[in-house]
């Protein structure tokens, strides 16, 4: 990995102000001798993992979250940029997660034209996916994949970097006493299900940029699968969530046997239990929206958690009044939010929606508005 390589990860990971607080700053601060250092580790084979620092976040859904340390993000961050190029291209099209010029509102897009012409759908996905990925499975995906075989040492140890047998086994110096870390991380280990998978490490830690280019990677067989031996036209995936059109019940309900199969058999995965084939007047969920043929509606939980982080920075708001500084930076906060949620939901029929939440909270319509540019897209415009 060039000295090149791994400036420009540097340079990506402590982008947007990170560089200037904590473990970041000092990290920039001595950059050219931190980098010349990494460098040389890795050239030698002395690299390895650092600890990660754990924290929970509440919304949608409480998850742990693993904060690895700036070197080990800059790692990561060099190592999506090297393989990431040479792994896309065998990717399916209607792959969306994590991949340059796709992403949420493309797979929004590319659903909502299936559905038009389809008459049934089905919505899939998996149980506890970032938990419950195989290691030994991942690895052996990357080896077919990876020919460099420095390459695949260091990736391998990104990907065991959570379990704790492999990090007692190393050289890592930096790792101090801390909790088990799959315990932490609500890791899964199979159980005594009398197959050669019984306590093998499985789980990628939410937070690592590599841990959601392996996850996609994970689900690329399943894809492959579903495109080339069931012969899936109207087939989209983001992540582990993904919806099968056709015209036929009887299509859907024979793929949704075999999806299930093939992910248990050879992935050792689990589906969430399905509401089986609907028809698509009835409405079909994915990615925050219900969607009908002429038009998406936002669900409800997503309005709820809107609502609920906006009622949070009011009571903080008034709190920190007499506080100009934190006042000022729970301002800038309050415009994030609101302004990812405002991109996210022009993607469906959401003027009255939007127009009735923006009235209802002043902090919206006094800060976070301001300068925001509307976008109305064809079938936004009929909502108004």
């Amino acid at each position: 990995m060039s000295l090149k390589n791994l400036l420009r990860a540097a340079n990506a990971t402590l982008s947007e102000g990170r560089r200037f607080r904590g473990e970041g700053a000092l990290f920039k601060f001595n950059l050219e001798r931190e980098l010349l250092r990494l460098h040389h580790q890795l050239i030698t084979g002395r690299y390895r993992h650092g600890c990660y620092r754990f924290f929970t976040i509440l919304d949608p859904k409480q998850r742990i979250v693993a904060a690895a340390t700036v070197k080990d993000r800059v790692v990561h961050h060099a190592v999506h940029d090297v393989i990431e190029p040479l792994l896309d291209g065998m990717f399916i099209h209607d792959s969306y997660a994590c991949r340059r010029g796709k992403g949420t509102h493309a797979a929004l897009d590319r659903a909502h034209g299936f559905l038009r012409l389809s008459r049934y759908g089905l919505h899939l996905d998996v149980k506890s996916y970032f938990q419950s990925i195989d290691h030994e499975i991942l690895k052996a995906l990357l080896r077919r994949y990876v020919a460099d075989e420095k390459a695949r040492e260091l990736i391998e140890w990104i990907v065991d970097s959570t379990n704790d047998r492999q990090r007692k086994g190393s050289r890592m110096t930096s790792v101090t006493a801390t909790p088990p870390v799959a315990g932490q991380l609500e890791l899964n280990l199979r159980p005594s299900d009398g197959d050669n998978r019984v306590g093998r490490a499985c789980g990628l830690p939410l937070g690592n940029l590599t841990s959601q280019f392996y996850a996609n990677l994970y689900l690329n067989e399943l894809d492959q699968y579903v495109k080339h031996e069931l012969k899936v036209r109207r087939y989209v995936r983001y992540m582990d969530d993904m919806l099968m059109f056709a015209d036929e019940k009887a299509s859907l309900l024979e793929w949704e046997k075999a999806v299930r199969d093939f992910a248990r058999r050879e992935l050792s995965l689990e589906l969430h239990p399905a509401g089986g084939p609907r028809p698509v007047g009835r409405g079909i969920g994915f990615l925050g929206f219900r969607r009908f043929p002429g038009y998406r509606k936002l669900k409800k939980t997503s309005v709820s958690r809107f609502i609920r982080r906006m009622n949070g920075y009011s009571r903080d708001y008034v709190r920190l009044w007499p506080d100009r500084a934190r006042r000022a930076a729970l301002r800038v906060e309050i415009q994030q939010s609101t302004r990812s949620f405002h991109a996210h939901a022009l993607n469906g029929n959401t003027y009255r929606i939007r127009k009735r939440l923006y009235d209802r909270f002043p902090l919206i319509n006094q800060y976070a508005l301001a300068g925001m540019k509307e976008r109305w897209r064809g079938f936004d415009k009929r909502s108004r």
